[in-house]
This record gives C-alpha cells, sequence and structure tokens, in this order.
C-alpha cells in the first residue's frame, strides 16, 4: 500500500468500470431505444434498466437465462413501494467484447417483447374489435 499499488489498481478498475458501463448502455440505448430507461449509476458495477409498456422483468429475466444471459428482475426487490418492472445488469469482470453481444442479445428481447405487447394491446382494444367485425360483415 505505501508504494501506492492498491490507489493506482483502484484508478484502474474504475476506469476499466467506466468503459465496461457506458459499452453497455451505449449499446442497449442503441438497441432497445424508447422501451427502457437506464438508470446509469457514476460509479459501481451493475446498472438498473427500466421497462416501459408493461413488460414482465420476470419473464424477461426467465428469457434471458434460456439465452445463457443472468440478469436480475428487480420487481421482486419491492416490498412497500409499488413494484416497478426494471432488470439489473452487472458488467464488471466481462470484456466489453462480451458486453456488446450480450447487450445487443438482450435489448433485442426487450424490443420484441415491447413489440408483441402493443400488437396485443392494439388488437384487444375495443375500437380495433368492432372495425374488424365491420369488415368481416361488409
Amino acid at each position: 500500500m505505501r508504494e501506492g499499488y492498491l490507489a493506482s489498481h483502484i484508478r484502474r478498475m474504475r476506469i476499466l468500470y467506466r468503459q465496461q458501463r457506458d459499452a453497455l448502455v451505449v449499446q442497449l440505448s442503441r438497441v432497445a431505444g424508447s422501451a427502457i430507461t437506464i438508470d446509469v449509476p457514476g460509479q459501481g458495477m451493475h446498472v438498473n434498466v427500466y421497462l416501459s409498456g408493461g413488460q414482465s422483468d420476470v419473464h424477461l429475466e426467465n428469457r434471458a437465462r434460456q439465452e445463457g444471459i443472468i440478469v436480475r428482475a428487480m420487481s421482486r426487490l419491492f416490498r412497500t413501494a409499488p413494484a416497478r418492472p426494471a432488470l439489473m445488469l452487472g458488467f464488471a469482470g466481462y470484456p466489453c467484447q462480451v458486453i456488446i453481444p450480450a447487450a445487443t442479445h438482450i435489448a433485442q428481447l426487450i424490443t420484441r417483447e415491447s413489440t408483441l405487447l402493443r400488437r396485443v394491446a392494439a388488437t384487444s382494444h375495443p375500437l380495433h374489435k368492432r372495425d374488424s367485425a365491420s369488415v368481416a360483415d361488409g
């Protein structure tokens, strides 16, 4: 410690974690866009990705696991406040060459789920059903 090795190590790790975090955030944002809101921490080893449009974080956690990617559904962690669907994604310990394709895959899962939910909502809308019936009758 007297030689400054610990301080040097901490500086190197902060730079590395920032690079890993930034790679994750940029790729998620690029692919998933408005389907997510990312809570980007100033430090740490995780980002929280909040889901929009009624997506289930538990479902996405399971889908990602089936694809070999581990994320954590955060809605299970809420005890008193209303649950907010979000995924916790870790980035420490993974090189950017691993983070970027994994982030792309997770973002694609999120966008597919978001698109599916929008389609289901559109086809179950009362006006859509009436319009469909009118077309079938006409």
